[in-house]
């Protein structure tokens, strides 16, 4: 299982190449609101699915899911721990 740190940096990573934010989002926060656009938040989602080899369903998406860096890590975090579970 990947330690929250390592899941960080390829978040951030992730958004890096699928938002604005460029260079700049290793300035960001943790707990930084992203403020992302709905074109840019589908494109990280399909990356994040694609990266970290999960499938993100509907049901689980909420406005706070993409807010910030820590939300992000919180969420995958959860989801690869529930896979290894199974």
């Amino acid at each position: 299982m990947l330690e929250k740190g390592l899941i960080e940096e390829k978040i951030r990573k992730i958004i890096k190449k699928n938002t604005l934010y460029k260079d700049s989002i290793y300035e960001i926060k943790n707990d930084e609101s992203l403020q992302i656009d709905s074109v840019d938040a589908l494109e990280v989602l399909v990356a994040l699915e694609e990266v970290f080899d999960i499938t993100i369903s509907d049901e689980e998406l909420f406005p706070q899911t993409l807010e910030n860096i820590s939300q992000i890590v919180d969420f995958i975090y959860k989801k690869l721990s529930l896979l290894k579970s199974i």
